[in-house]
């Protein structure tokens, strides 16, 4: 999926390139798009740069300036949809439509408890099975139930996706122009696909993003607020009924009960938080671990002699602590109060409230995950949505 992600940006980034960078000086133009823009591209800059002092430099230094590259195509996607103005709402329903196609994947693996195969396979799923090394599954009552993976190597990740295309899919639930039984059709197997995930992160980011969602879309006056309390009610059925299905297994991930899944899963979090006040993993302000972080915290864990794998801390602040040092957190801080106060302002749509609504979700996602940080995906994809809602200001 990394892949099949990177073909089509790199296309849309080259396209920009080559076509003179369109739109970016209008960007830079007004005061929160030229800092949106600077923060970026310095955070950019001084990834390349630590990659001179990076950890393990000698012996892997491919990691180091991967990193640095993933990163920079990812800014560099986000500055040419934010420049471009693409319009939200062709964003917010390529996201639904999304959604929906995932929703047939996500189906048929939880009803197979395995992959899907034919031609899911050949679209990228990854094998999947319950008796799988290390596979992601919810437990309770002595029942196995595995989580969907999507086509992505994870159910997080599927989880941070649909999140996203479950906001966006509100902004065209609430038009007017859209049959209320259709909507209410089409956004409930979306809805069912995203709470199958069991991401706890991306629960609470959904809680954010609904709440953001209401608040903005309230404040336009063309908005239909029965329309939006029906939709309201309609989710809240949804989740009731998710609940009475899936108890056991939701009080499970809420850490009720001894499930040894569940403790392992609050171990891997746990411990890499804990190794944030080590002096060797520390946040500094030029970190040495840029993409080497999940081998230098790996040692770490093997000398204290913890059953949980190396890996990067579940919160994108410690994570980007970690790889970019207290210089990447402002830089990356910086951009995200500049696209924050850059799409507040202005005219409010629900295509472009979803867009905000989105990244916040996915903000608030990432204070118990790291994927946000690490994957190209969820760089491009949050750091373009709080961009294009930015951008589409009037």
């Amino acid at each position: 999926m990394r892949f099949a992600f990177a073909l089509p940006a790199g296309i849309a980034v080259l396209a920009w390139v080559f076509g003179g960078f369109c739109g970016f000086r209008a960007l830079i133009a007004a005061r929160t798009g030229r800092a949106f823009a600077a923060f970026l591209l310095a955070l950019a800059l001084w990834s390349y740069l630590s990659t001179s002092w990076v950890f393990r430099r000698e012996a892997d230094p491919q990691l180091a300036l991967g990193a640095s590259m993933q990163l920079s195509s990812a800014i560099l996607f986000a500055l040419a949809v934010t420049s471009t103005r693409m319009p939200p709402r062709i964003i917010t329903l390529a996201l639904f439509a999304g959604a929906l196609w995932h929703v047939a994947l996500v189906g048929q693996q939880v009803a197979l408890q395995g992959s899907a195969g034919g031609i899911w396979s050949s679209l990228g799923e990854f094998p999947i099975s319950l008796d799988q090394a290390r596979i992601s599954v919810v437990q309770a009552e002595g029942i196995r139930l595995l989580r969907p993976y999507g086509l992505l190597p994870h159910p997080n990740l599927l989880a941070g996706y649909l999140v996203a295309a479950v906001l966006a899919s509100a902004s065209w639930l609430i038009h007017r122009r859209l049959p209320l039984i259709v909507s209410l059709t089409a956004g409930a197997p979306v809805l069912w696909a995203f709470l199958l995930t069991f991401s706890r992160g991306a629960y609470l980011g959904f809680g954010a993003g609904a709440l953001t969602l209401l608040v903005l879309t309230l404040r336009s006056p063309d908005i239909d607020r029965h329309r939006i309390a029906t939709l309201g009610a309609w989710t809240v059925i949804i989740a009731v009924a998710f609940a009475a299905v899936y108890q056991p297994f939701l009080l499970a991930r809420a850490g009720v009960g001894v499930e040894t899944t569940e403790q392992y899963s609050a171990a891997e979090r746990s411990e890499p938080e804990r190794r944030r006040t080590d002096r060797n993993c520390g946040a500094s302000v030029h970190r040495r671990w840029r993409g080497n972080l999940p081998w230098r915290s790996a040692a770490v864990l093997n000398e204290r002699g913890s059953i949980v794998q190396g890996n990067y801390p579940h919160n994108i602040v410690l994570s980007i602590a970690g790889e970019y040092g207290l210089v990447g957190v402002a830089l990356f801080a910086g951009a995200v109060a500049a696209g924050l106060a850059g799409s507040l302002r202005g005219r409010y749509t629900a295509h472009r409230s979803a867009l905000i609504a989105g990244f916040a979700a996915l903000l608030l996602a990432g204070q118990f995950d790291y994927y946000m940080v690490t994957f190209m995906q969820f760089q491009a994809v949050s750091l373009a949505l709080i961009g294009a809602a930015l951008a589409d200001r009037k």
